[in-house]
This record gives structure tokens, C-alpha cells and sequence, in this order.
């Protein structure tokens, strides 16, 4: 019930109910932050107050914050999304999170961090590994002509492990990966990769 009117009361902007209904909210298997709309329903209104509660709230993880930022991408709150980042750098522990949004992400959310500067090469070189099973993302990322060759050959290694027959045709389509590289593909692939190179 508690969680039912905090969603409610962040859906409609009401930061003063909000912080009342977490001071009555338990975190259960049925309830919680990973059940509750009250992020995405903060985000949809563009209620940045609300937003900043929820994340900055010592009783509750919200650790779907990727998928935060992204909608907030999509939604096209700057301003949100800006502080969502900037609050899982703050916990993230290290770990950039536009590799995490480059494994499974939307294409888009990682072109905003790069777009903000996020864009060194050892970085975006880390990012299109991550990505390499994430098509639209590899292509984004290998256009900024920041991913070197080594990059470029552990993302084939990376598909090839993956089994992505599909990540493997677009990363050699590219024509970027090393003799070596492709050869490595060649022995550790799968029966579907296999049959793949050996028609070239």
C-alpha cells in the first residue's frame, strides 16, 4: 500500500507525500524499489526533485540506474538525466557506466555520455568490447575513430566467445580486425562461425 502511494504521489509530483511514504516503506520481496514506478513515473513528469529523492534515499538501491538514464535520454530530460549520472558515479564503484550501457543498452544513452565528453579513447576502446554483441552500439562507437585495432580484435574475441553469429558478420564486414584475430575466430568459434569464415 505504502509503495502504491509513493508511486502515486511521484507520478504527480508531490515531494512532501513522497518523503512521508519512505518514511513508512519496507523494502519487501513483492514491493520495493525494483517494483515501483515511482523513478520511471518521476522521470516521465520531469519532476527532478522527486528524482533527486529517490536516488539520494539511504533506505533504498535504486540499481536499475542505467536504465533510468536511458529513459531519461529518451525522454529527453537532459537535466535528469545528467543527475542520474552523475549519482551512479558516485557509487558505481569505478565501473564507467557507459560500459554497462554499451553491452545492452540503447544506442542513444551512449551517445549522449559521448556526446558530453565521455569520449576518451581507452574508454570508448573498453565500451566497443562491451558492446561487441550490441550492433547499432559498435557501429556508433567505431565511427568515432577512437577504437584502435586492439580494441577492435578483443571485441571479435568477445563476440566469437559470445557465440553471436551475427556480432562476428558485422565486426568482419568491417574489415578492421587483424590476421590473427580472425584466425583466433577460426579455432574458438562455434559450428555456425566456423562455417561462416570458411566461406570466405
Amino acid at each position: 500500500m505504502v509503495w502504491h502511494v509513493l508511486d502515486e504521489a511521484a507520478a504527480k509530483g508531490h515531494v512532501d507525500i513522497v518523503e512521508l511514504a519512505f518514511g513508512y516503506a519496507k523494502e519487501e520481496s513483492y514491493s520495493g524499489p525494483r517494483s515501483s514506478l515511482a523513478m520511471s513515473s518521476a522521470i516521465a513528469g520531469e519532476h527532478i526533485d522527486i528524482v533527486r529523492l529517490l536516488l539520494c534515499s539511504e533506505s533504498f538501491d535504486w540499481d536499475n540506474k542505467e536504465e533510468n538514464f536511458a529513459e531519461a535520454v529518451k525522454l529527453e530530460q537532459t537535466e535528469i538525466a545528467d543527475l542520474i549520472f552523475e549519482e551512479d558515479s558516485r557509487d558505481s564503484h569505478g565501473e564507467h557506466m557507459l560500459l554497462r550501457l554499451a553491452y545492452d543498452g540503447p544506442t542513444n544513452a551512449v551517445e549522449y555520455l559521448y556526446r558530453k565528453g565521455h569520449d576518451g579513447p581507452d574508454l570508448i576502446g573498453r565500451a566497443f568490447v562491451e558492446a561487441a554483441c550490441n550492433i547499432d552500439t559498435v557501429d556508433f562507437l567505431l565511427a568515432t575513430g577512437r577504437v584502435s585495432s586492439t580494441y577492435f580484435d578483443k571485441a571479435l574475441k568477445a563476440a566469437t566467445e559470445n557465440g553471436s553469429l551475427e556480432a562476428v558478420q558485422n565486426l568482419y564486414n568491417k574489415g578492421r580486425a587483424s590476421t590473427q584475430a580472425l584466425n583466433k575466430a577460426l579455432e574458438e568459434g562455434g559450428i555456425d562461425i566456423v562455417k561462416f569464415f570458411l566461406s570466405y
